[in-house]
């Protein structure tokens, strides 16, 4: 308490030692007051408001002079000399449902529950692989079969038969993929559309997955005869575990490194389509060939959709513009009236219509 009634009398640092000399001893009492002496004055003009500035003061002298040298790029960062602007914020990666929880409800033979498991790890493998920010539907990667089969210890018909178990159920796309080798056309290996977020509606494999070339240096492992068969014969041989044979088909499925990036395995990572982007896109419709007309009304009913957050109704959706475009070609304004009643739908979203499911509020008036 006495040394609390001090403190407000503590205006500088001299006063500061004058009270820790009053109670030490000698000795101690006048080191302090040798401290003292080296303590600038308040009206010193070498005073420095920095508590490590006097420690500057002091050791530069005895430091010797540097030379005349330009800084580092790491260098000028450390010491402020680089250009502060703000720090990016950290990528944050899209998070997983564990494969029970997509599998749902969905009931598998043991061994195809078992092929669902490596595939659905295998799969969100290679989102984490290719950083994926949002989580897709599904995700779509190539893997020989020959691979597969080794890694859950069956033969090749009877993954064959496991993988049709899945696609039955919705859980699973898949097909040979084949590239031209030297005049020949040859199975390279498996493209699996894996289904990663709970849904109904069930993985398919696009056309742009089929046109994709998974394996560039294809012909050398055909020449040098090191395809994923030599691996995984090697693999069983050594008598390897589970844990080697998957880390051999995380590489061929994942491709870390690839020389050639594979195509967004499913259009809900891309940026979130709008209703206006859909009504341009229906004034667009009339113009295209034929021929052109069903992937436009696919990829159309597909941006509706999500815009409207009910992607299960894709279906719905792409008869509804099929019916728009038939009354177009009978002389009637069926694709003015779909891209009115979008305009107005856009427009009373955006005053904040209280609408909990404005699909249906645009069916119903589509209907009237």
């Amino acid at each position: 308490m006495a040394h609390a009634a001090l403190l407000p009398q503590l205006h500088s640092p001299s006063d500061l030692h004058q009270v820790l000399a009053a109670d030490l001893p000698g000795s101690a009492a006048h080191a302090v007051h040798q401290l003292r002496d080296f303590t600038p004055s308040q009206n010193s003009p070498e005073r420095s408001d920095h508590p490590y500035k006097e420690k500057e003061r002091f050791t530069k002298d005895l430091a010797p002079e540097p030379k005349s040298k330009g800084l580092s790029g790491i260098e000028k960062e450390s010491r402020g000399q680089v250009h502060r602007g703000a720090v990016a914020a950290p990528r944050v990666l899209a998070c997983y449902p564990d494969a029970l929880v997509v599998r749902g409800g969905r009931q598998l033979s043991r061994g195809a529950a078992r092929l669902w498991d490596q595939l659905h790890r295998l799969a969100c493998d290679a989102g984490r692989e290719r950083f994926y920010e949002q989580l897709p539907r599904q995700i779509t990667f190539h893997c020989p079969a020959v691979t597969l089969a080794g890694l859950i210890g069956v033969s090749d018909r009877h993954l064959a038969r496991l993988a049709g178990e899945l696609e039955t159920v919705g859980l699973l796309d898949c097909g040979g993929h084949a590239q031209n080798v030297g005049g020949r056309s040859m199975y390279d290996g498996t493209l699996w559309a894996v289904l990663v977020a709970p849904g109904d509606e069930p993985p398919r494999i696009r056309a742009d997955d089929w046109r994709h070339n998974w394996r560039p240096d294809f012909y050398a492992d055909v020449e040098g005869k090191t395809g994923a068969a030599a691996e995984m014969s090697e693999l069983l041989k050594a008598e390897a575990d589970e844990a080697e044979k998957y880390r051999a088909a995380k590489a061929r499925a994942a491709m870390p490194g690839a020389k050639n990036p594979p195509p967004l395995s499913s259009s809900d990572i891309l940026p979130r389509p709008t209703l206006e982007a859909v009504v341009h896109g229906l004034h667009s419709l009339w113009h295209l060939h034929a021929s052109k007309r069903a992937r436009a009304v696919g990829l159309l009913a597909s941006q509706l959709a999500q815009s409207l957050d009910e992607p299960e109704r894709r279906r719905y959706w792409c008869r509804v513009i099929w019916d728009a475009l038939r009354a177009e070609i009978e002389e009637c304004s069926g694709l003015q009236v779909l891209a009115a009643q979008l305009s107005r739908l856009q427009a009373d979203l955006r005053e904040g219509a209280p609408w909990r499911n404005p699909g249906a509020v645009l069916a119903a008036r589509l209907k009237a």
